[in-house]
């Protein structure tokens, strides 16, 4: 491919981005699965770049992008991201180290010779969409890119056009009705409950029961060049201890106040880094039941004041849905009910499907059909964003939609609202 080559051909060679508030998933279009997936974190150590760093810096700093940035301590090494509170990027810098090492390091192809398909947040604003398509064409010269909203690649990935899209991610939740391959964006309803309040809820849980112990959640690097270890460091690693306890051991309840009863004959064991065993019983309910009543939130200590929730408006995923579907026409609301897709890193937690449903069918109004789908593969719910991008992508149909860096250089940046609306 030249380039600037012409688009509307029968060939467009492509790939696809979907950077998220934890991981960075790339890949071909077409294909069924991402071909890299990474962490969104990375390391940042202030001071001059340095070659052979792994992403290089800016700003007068290094970046530490893979995922091996934040395996090892560095002198003076923070842990950054590129999101901001709001769930939107709000450092471009580091954007482009992960867009770049995703196309060079991992997928090894040559960025200005691909054409970028790029998932971005429902809820991204017009001002934010032009900046990141400025950020994109600079940083990588790639050709041509689109931008597609997160929630309408994720309903095209099960095939259907029309749906309410749960998207239960890292950073938090959001709910958005599609309607015709469009987000309709007076429903978007959004609530910090999402993976990484559930992991500081873990975290609390397995501190507890370490301390009754005499014991610390410590770092699995604990030991290991702590000499050049930094806090923020530290509590990165030791919330990743917590995250692996979330996956491997939180259930949805079955129905709401059942988090005792279950808990009780259901105890599971749980190894800490240092060989530490923690018998973990209803908690491991409790800590998913945040995401169905919110409130439970204040039964962990220090969690109402944490950054994850202060200021943040927090919500239970019925409340979201009801919420997203009452804020569309009356005319499309039966079809929704009857169509709520649950996909994201969260839609894997056992049990949440069934207990959403449940949930929304005592709340919908009477005589209405709840359904609430999830792909049955887990890999198609962690990743059906880009997977919804792989199949849009890779479409005929889809060439003559592309926006070019000639029509970029020779309009800007805001004609992306009329190519990618």
């Amino acid at each position: 491919m030249s380039a600037n080559p012409t688009f509307g051909g029968d060939e467009v060679n492509a790939v696809v981005l979907d950077l998220g508030g934890c991981l960075c998933r790339a890949g071909y279009a077409g294909d069924d699965t991402p071909k890299a997936v990474f962490p969104s974190d990375v390391g940042v150590v202030p001071g001059s770049d340095v070659n052979g760093t792994g992403g290089g810096g800016g700003e007068g700093r290094t970046v530490y992008v893979g995922n091996d940035a934040l395996t090892f301590p560095r002198a003076n090494m923070q842990v950054a991201n590129p999101f901001g509170s709001d769930d939107l990027i709000d450092d471009w810098d580091i954007a482009a180290k992960l867009w770049m090492h995703a196309l060079k390091d991992r997928l090894r192809v040559a960025p200005e010779e691909m054409a970028v398909m790029m998932a971005e947040p429902t809820h991204i604003g017009r001002a934010e969409r032009e900046k990141a398509v400025t950020a994109l064409f600079e940083a990588t010269s790639c050709p041509a890119l689109f931008l597609a909203k997160a929630a309408v690649l994720s309903a095209f990935a099960v095939g259907r056009q029309t749906a309410v899209v749960v998207d239960a991610g890292h950073r938090g939740t959001t709910v958005t009705a599609v309607h015709e391959g469009f987000a309709l964006h007076k429903s978007i309803a959004r609530s910090a409950a999402g993976g990484a309040l559930l992991t500081r809820c873990m975290r609390a849980v397995l501190e507890r029961e370490a301390e009754a112990k005499g014991k610390k959640l410590r770092p699995r690097h604990a030991g290991k060049g702590a000499d050049k270890s930094t806090p923020s460091l530290d509590a990165w690693a030791v919330e990743q201890v917590a995250a692996d306890a979330r996956e491997a051991l939180c259930r949805a309840a079955d129905a709401a106040g059942a988090e005792e009863a279950e808990g009780s004959g259901a105890a599971q064991v749980y190894e800490l880094p240092d060989g530490t065993q923690l018998k973990i019983g209803a908690d491991r309910f409790r800590v998913a039941e945040v995401l169905f009543d919110t409130s439970v939130v204040s039964s962990f200590p220090g969690l109402d004041s944490d950054p994850l929730v202060s200021g943040r408006h927090l919500a239970a995923w019925p409340t979201l849905v009801k919420d997203a579907i009452e804020g569309c026409d009356g005319d499309v609301r039966r079809e929704l009910w009857g169509g709520i897709v649950l996909t994201g890193g969260g839609s894997l937690l056992p049990n949440a499907r069934e207990r959403l449903e449940a949930e929304l069918a005592a709340a919908a109004p009477g005589g209405t059909r709840v359904r609430v789908m999830s792909p049955a593969n887990p890999t198609e719910r962690r990743f059906a964003t880009w997977i919804g991008g792989s199949i849009l992508a890779s479409l005929g149909s889809f060439h003559q939609m592309w926006f070019s860096k000639n029509e970029y250089e020779e309009h800007g940046a805001a004609l992306i609202h009329r190519k990618s609306p």
